[in-house]
């Protein structure tokens, strides 16, 4: 599951992986990922919020990552406070994910020797 990005304003895009992706190479793989407030949006008058995520493969590697999200880069309606909470743990756990996984091409790679296994 990709999702094309675009910078506006720095005149670049990419494709990324979106959480769900992130979610599905993380099941695929048996990485367990934790994610915890390091500063929660209540506790900052949802301003901004900061998590930690850490990885942690079945063969015993782990990542530690970080997110963090604004809330003046976030729609602002009734919701926006909780927003900006889910923008900082989703950030923090795409980034273990994908720094664990290489950006998903364990997964990739994984899947390419099974099926040439059943071949």
């Amino acid at each position: 599951m990709k999702t094309e990005v675009s910078y506006a304003g720095r005149g670049d895009s990419s494709t990324t992986i979106n959480k769900r992706g992130c979610q599905v190479i993380a099941n695929y793989l048996g990485v367990d990922v934790q994610t915890d407030a390091i500063e929660s949006a209540p506790e900052t008058g949802f301003e901004y919020a900061h998590y930690e995520a850490v990885a942690e493969h079945p063969d015993g590697r782990t990542a530690t990552a970080h997110g963090v999200a604004r809330a003046d880069g976030v729609d602002q309606d009734d919701d926006a406070g909780w927003k900006v909470e889910m923008q900082a743990e989703t950030r923090a756990y795409k980034r273990a994910v994908k720094q664990l996984t290489g950006g998903g091409v364990e997964a990739f790679a994984k899947e390419q020797e099974e099926r040439q296994g059943d071949a």
